[in-house]
């Protein structure tokens, strides 16, 4: 590990070494440098390690005619002493050399300029040199991915930073040394911070904030004069209300994510956001939204309200008329809101896991959607197939609405016949007319077979979610030959089923503690058209092939999954669509891009670095065309 040294160095004598090195040593014998090079590259010598360590000089020396340095995963424990001093001596001031007879490996004194740009990210320092401040004309300063627990207050003298990263730290409080800097993009995240400091509003210049993955209890109302914002990011916070903060001032902001805190509300007051594209306040505590204080969202695309406790959405949507992408899973909603089926730009709607019980047939006029989620819902005569032949035929009967309602008046009554024992003995909602059964949100640990066994019809869609199941329970078997749609979300399942289930098409098993999927088959799915494996601890895709020959839509948002391996989807010929989003997928393999059956590829929220934003924002077709292009011939 290369790291600097505290230790005072020796003047430099007369001696040619000692003129070279900037200190004084004694001749070393061959075994002494054999020794002194192993050390430096276990990171065991110190200063003089890293001295002697010619690529890193190099480096720095080459900072010094370019003004930009990155010392980015060197293994450094602290800010190597050359960049604050040529020669490496104590002096505070950069010592440069006048003469003209300098080594030619030496930038020359007129060719020096200031240093802008500095990066020491992916490293071990745990505390930054107070001469930073002799760096004066620094613009950026990326030190993301150390150990830093606070910085030092002579970075305030740094009045020309722009850019400040600071993410994956040990930050416990938000550095004040940095309130004086126009800095325009802003990064804390994955940091221990609890509170904001109210001149947190001097930063006026900001257009880029990420304070996510902290522990940021409340905002204070000085936030509302960041009226610069284009993004701000607070997800993954203690957050429970946003009291005293004004976002309508924010004009240009484009992207707000307030995801997985703990919020009962949005806004107590009438909000309006003309420039925002993007609004995530999904994994919170929501209920529903005021229809005193509507909003006004006319630029929105992307709304996510999913694994909240909704059970209106109020006026939020009355003004999204251009939103593309609709995400209400996991909510307590009885129907598609009404404003849902004017929305004609819609490209996305998934509603899954709500208490919806009728599909309106206004859906099908929809034109744009390509992708329609609508599992774990007591729903009524649920049209099968992909979702252009489920809106084709929720069109269809557009014209026959009359007679569906006699129909399902009459089918209505014949179901208010079902024996009441049976209905007391399990603690369920059945419903024969649609053949579905529901044990949802008992705490079961089991599902005995007796509770299967004296029902009066078999089910095709069953409905497990939020129970204490560890794994799907091995009863279902007994309903194996009718089960369609099975539905076991918010659980503690660890494993994929083993029992074969001949008709299942459509499985969803989000939310639960699914490690690996390697035992996908056609041999216990065979039927199997929609998986949906989002929320789980998922690490890879296997890298042979998942068998399941009739697969349109797999689902892996929100797991852990590192790695693609392009092998695992051969076997899937029919595969349409694939959400990777939100995982550590750190590259995308181009060959990716010759899976030519994919419609739709989400990738967002990963850590890769190409494709960029630009294409990822252009659709399924860009990216899939520029993966192709990277192939190697």
């Amino acid at each position: 590990m290369l790291h600097s040294s505290g230790n005072k160095k020796a003047k430099p004598t007369g001696t040619a070494s000692g003129a070279a090195s900037g200190r004084t040593r004694q001749q070393p014998s061959l075994a002494s440098v054999r020794s002194s090079f192993r050390q430096q590259r276990l990171g065991q010598d110190g200063a003089q390690g890293l001295d002697s360590s010619l690529g890193l000089k190099k480096i720095i020396q080459a900072s010094r005619s370019t003004g930009r340095l990155n010392l980015s995963n060197q293994s450094l424990t602290s800010i190597p002493e050359q960049v604050f001093s040529r020669d490496g001596s104590e002096d505070h001031k950069p010592v440069v050399d006048y003469s003209f007879d300098s080594p030619s490996s030496d930038p020359s004194w007129w060719e020096e300029v200031e240093m802008t740009r500095l990066i020491i990210a992916d490293n071990e320092i745990n505390a930054i040199d107070p001469r930073i401040e002799s760096l004066g004309a620094l613009t950026l300063f990326d030190a993301r991915n150390n150990r830093l627990s606070c910085l030092p207050a002579e970075m305030a003298q740094l009045t020309q930073l722009v850019i400040v990263n600071l993410a994956n730290n040990a930050l416990s409080e938000f550095p004040s040394c940095l309130l004086g800097a126009p800095l325009q993009d802003l990064s804390l995240l994955g940091n221990q911070i609890k509170t904001l400091p109210d001149s947190i509003g001097q930063l006026v210049h900001l257009t880029n904030l990420d304070l996510s993955r902290n522990r940021i209890g409340k905002l204070p109302a000085s936030v509302s004069a960041l009226i610069n914002l284009t993004k701000l990011n607070l997800s993954e916070n203690a957050l429970e209300s946003l009291d005293g903060v004004q976002f309508s001032g924010m004009k240009l902001l484009s992207d707000l994510d307030l995801h997985d805190n703990n919020l009962v509300s949005f806004t107590d007051g009438s909000t309006s956001l003309p420039s925002l594209a993007r609004l995530d306040i999904s994994d919170n505590k929501i209920s529903h939204f005021s229809e005193q204080a509507p909003m006004d969202l006319p630029q929105l695309r992307e709304l996510y309200l999913c694994n909240n406790r909704m059970h209106s959405v109020g006026l939020l949507l009355r003004t999204c008329l251009f939103l593309e992408t609709l995400d209400l899973r996991d909510n307590a909603l009885t129907e598609v809101p009404a404003d849902v089926l004017a929305m004609m730009n819609l490209k996305r709607l998934d509603f899954s896991n709500n208490s919806i019980s009728k599909l309106p047939p206004e859906l099908g006029l929809l034109s744009n959607l390509n992708t329609l989620g609508f599992s774990g819902n007591p729903l009524k005569g649920v049209p099968t197939g992909g979702t252009k032949a489920i809106l084709a035929l929720l069109k269809g009967r557009i014209t026959a609405a009359p007679a569906q309602e006699m129909a399902s008046s009459g089918a209505a009554d014949e179901g208010a016949s079902l024996d009441e024992t049976t209905r007391s003995r399990h603690p369920s909602t059945q419903n024969p007319t649609n053949k579905s059964l529901d044990f949802s949100s008992r705490r079961l640990e089991n599902l005995p077979q007796s509770h299967i066994e004296d029902l009066s019809f078999l089910p095709a869609n069953v409905i497990l979610s939020h129970n204490l199941f560890s794994s799907v329970p091995e009863s279902l078997s007994i309903v194996a030959a009718t089960m369609t749609t099975l539905v076991i979300t918010h659980c503690k399942i660890t494993t994929l089923p083993v029992t074969r289930f001949p008709l299942l098409k459509d499985l969803n098993l989000s939310n639960n503690f699914i490690t690996d999927i390697g035992t996908l088959s056609s041999s216990t799915l065979p039927s199997l058209i929609e998986l949906n494996l989002n929320n789980n601890r998922i690490r890879q895709l296997p890298q042979h092939p998942i068998d399941l020959p009739l697969l349109t839509t797999l689902l892996l948002s929100g797991n852990a999954i590192e790695s693609i391996h392009v092998s695992a989807l051969t076997a899937a010929p029919l595969l349409q669509v694939l959400d990777l989003s939100n995982n550590s997928i750190s590259s995308v393999p181009p060959e990716l891009g010759l899976v030519r059956s994919l419609k739709r590829l989400v990738l967002d929220g990963n850590t890769f670095k190409v494709p960029r934003r630009a294409i990822l924002d252009k659709g399924t077709d860009a990216i899939m065309t520029y993966l192709r292009d990277r192939i190697p011939n």
